[in-house]
């Protein structure tokens, strides 16, 4: 639970990360309220992940990935992302806001 404090999860260091049966909640942040991947060679999976509840100001209130960091894939399974908010008119990405040349490579959500 990120309190309405800043980002809820960064994920800032390269390699591979599974995220199982978590919940990602109550971020705030400029970009990536819910969870920031800044990493800049990573795998990421998601697995029966709840991202819900997260605002951003500009970019990607539940899940945000810059454009800086281009060797990223990301894999959401069973999961829900729900009521994130980006809260400036004109931005983008309530739920995932996924830019550049990285990859998210499938999302199967119930």
């Amino acid at each position: 639970d990120g309190n309405s404090a800043g980002t809820t999860m960064t994920l800032g260091f390269n390699g591979a990360y599974v995220l199982e049966n978590i919940k990602i909640t109550n971020g705030w942040a400029n970009q990536g309220g819910g969870l920031n991947l800044t990493a800049i060679d990573m795998t990421v999976k998601l697995d029966r992940v709840t991202v819900e509840n997260n605002i951003a100001l500009e970019l990607g209130a539940g899940i945000f990935k810059s454009g800086l960091n281009d060797n990223v894939e990301l894999t959401i399974v069973d999961s829900i992302i729900q009521n994130n908010t980006v809260s400036i008119n004109g931005s983008f990405g309530g739920g995932v806001y996924f830019e550049g040349l990285g990859r998210c490579l499938s999302m199967v959500i119930p």
